[in-house]
């Protein structure tokens, strides 16, 4: 006997409940078989909300809640189906997920429980559905009676990690863990499975954080110079990437705008653009990255956001690394210099703009200004002692943004003894003493292999 198999509808056939339960099994197999050939990944949530109190108090209850299990069956919490009894993390071990779980009986077996207040015992799991008794009236004879109609809920529960059992379907809706001082956490960066990517909040965050990375390679790269009658492979390498960010930017900018768009899709949309990402830098970032699990889509995610990011940060690298000023307070200027390697093997660059004559600031600001290793620069100040010097070039880097208002001095630090200290830390700090108006620093590191080919 096949149990998905079609009645057959005959004159004379002796009605039973078993002709309409069958040929309902046929329609849900055809339904389930049919979608799930047209789109591998059609389970998950569409909805997922948890309850914030219960959390506070040491359990994990839903509020609402729609989708799919794996098997087909919808859910709707609480339109359609009832809330499953809340989870105590207390009686849970100290680290796992929970899932929200519905029994998948033998197809031959019982499905109802007509008696809900009897709890699940060690030897009687719950059933898959719950009998309700609902008064409904005639849609089309309002003066009819409302008639007492049976109707089967889904028996929804909340289960532990550990209390995995066979027979049932789940879909995981958090993942805990215990603290320092054994409290229970909820992971932050758990990914649900579910069917619209701007569903959970960590998929928008990646998104929005892919958005601005292209944004600032877009601008960078627009801020740089193309030399007239110029078409070197350096330029001509920028002139391409810019046109795959501004691409891939429209695609990410339309996929944060979007409400129904998978996570399968937008995943597939971050492997193009870090593909055409990595055509410019290194094309081995996509070497390691994991198969798209729906059931696990924060290790698919992370992965491929950390290869984008990466590979972004990679291509600056090829031309030229901004060092991220901080001003602490008047005058004082703070930046990290993260990769040492860029203090034996680049040249540094000062961007100077003030509200002042060029001749002006050209001629004071390397006298009055001290670079040196955050450490010493209470000695360089006090005792008025010589910092990493300055030298005004002409005519800007190529690999460095062009500002037609800003003044470019490059650091003196091959034979600078301060310049090795740097190596220790890497803290670099510049004060300036002088008095020019509105001004604005910004220091960058051209690697000198880069430069050679520029």
């Amino acid at each position: 006997m096949t149990k998905n198999s079609r009645v057959i509808w005959s004159e004379g056939l002796f009605l039973q409940p078993q002709h309409f339960q069958q040929q309902e099994r046929y329609f849900d197999h055809e339904i389930h078989i049919r979608t799930a050939h047209f789109h591998g990944h059609c389970h998950g949530f569409h909805q997922l909300q948890l309850d914030p109190d219960l959390l506070l108090a040491g359990k994990v209850g839903i509020l609402k809640a729609s989708g799919y299990f794996p098997d087909g069956t919808h859910f709707s919490i609480p339109d359609k189906d009832p809330a499953p009894p809340c989870l105590d993390f207390a009686n849970a071990v100290k680290s796992g997920k929970v899932y929200l779980s519905l029994a998948k009986p033998h197809w031959a077996g019982r499905h109802l429980d007509w008696t809900p207040e009897e709890a699940p015992t060690n030897n009687r799991s719950p059933l898959k559905y719950l009998a309700e008794t609902t008064e409904i009236s005639s849609v089309y004879d309002p003066e009819l009676e409302p008639s007492a109609v049976d109707l089967a809920r889904l028996n929804l529960f909340l289960s532990a990690e550990h209390l995995h059992q066979e027979g049932h379907v789940q879909l995981a809706i958090c993942e805990f863990r215990e603290s320092r001082n054994s409290e229970i956490q909820l992971v932050d960066a758990f990914i649900e499975p579910c069917l619209c990517s701007l569903q959970n909040a960590n998929i928008r965050r990646i998104l929005e954080a892919v958005l601005a990375l292209l944004e600032s390679k877009i601008n960078q790269l627009r801020q740089r110079r193309v030399r007239k009658g110029s078409h070197n492979s350096s330029e001509i390498g920028d002139f391409l990437l810019l046109q795959a960010c501004v691409q891939h930017r429209l695609i990410v900018a339309h996929l944060l705008r979007s409400k129904q768009v998978h996570p399968e899709a937008a995943y597939l949309r971050l492997l193009a653009c870090l593909g055409a990402v990595t055509l410019y830098g290194d094309d081995t970032a996509a070497d390691f990255l994991p198969n798209y699990d729906h059931d696990n889509l924060r290790l698919a995610f992370d992965a491929v956001f950390t290869a984008l990011r990466n590979a972004l940060a990679g291509l600056h690298d090829q031309h030229a690394v901004q060092i991220p000023l901080i001003q602490k307070q008047a005058g004082v200027h703070l930046g990290q210099i993260t990769d040492r390697t860029l203090l034996v093997n680049a040249h540094f660059y000062l961007t100077v703009h003030a509200a002042a004559p060029e001749e002006l600031v050209q001629r004071q600001f390397p006298s009055t200004v001290k670079i040196g290793p955050v450490e010493k620069l209470r000695d360089l100040v006090n005792l008025n002692l010589p910092g990493v010097r300055l030298k005004h070039v002409q005519q800007a880097h190529a690999a460095l943004p062009y500002y037609a208002d800003h003044l470019y001095f490059q650091l003196e630090t091959r034979t600078d003894p301060l310049w090795k200290m740097l190596d220790q830390t890497g803290h670099i700090a510049i004060h300036y003493a002088g008095d020019l108006p509105e001004l604005r620093l910004e220091l960058w590191a051209v690697r000198r292999e880069q430069e050679r080919l520029l």
